[in-house]
């Protein structure tokens, strides 16, 4: 089983300035953080994505290139066939799946690094097991 050092991210109110943009501050040997305004938005990609597949949801990943952008497409499927899948694109920017994606079964973001690709693909995994949902 795989699981993360420190499941839940701190949240912080302030962005340093060194930092660049990222979901997720992933400083060595220590605890990550998550900026409020994005965990308000991670926060609401799962609970999408818990209203649309019943529990309990088994993810499957498949990392890809798409053009010359690494890739991981998650396929979140439940209980009765329900199923959402998300294309997450290292782009060096941050982007959430917008009001019309969340409409369609095939969600689209983009993160900065791997460490945010990676980070996020176990923090969702994490978040959506049985053990704790909200």
């Amino acid at each position: 089983m795989l699981e993360l050092k420190y499941p839940i991210p701190r949240i912080t109110t302030t962005i340093s300035r060194q930092a660049a943009r990222t979901l997720f501050t992933l400083m060595p040997q220590g605890e990550p953080e998550i900026f409020t305004g994005d965990l308000a938005l991670l926060d609401r990609l799962c609970d999408e994505i818990r209203s649309r597949v019943n529990p309990p949801v088994k993810i499957t990943s498949h990392p890809q290139r798409v053009g010359s952008h690494s890739c991981l497409a998650l396929h979140f499927k439940g209980k009765l066939c329900s199923s959402i899948d998300l294309l997450i694109t290292v782009n060096s920017h941050l982007s959430w799946p917008t009001e019309d994606d969340y409409h369609h079964p095939r969600w689209y973001m983009t993160v900065v690094d791997a460490a945010d690709l990676l980070y996020l693909q176990l923090y969702l995994a994490h978040k959506l097991s049985s053990k704790h949902t909200k």
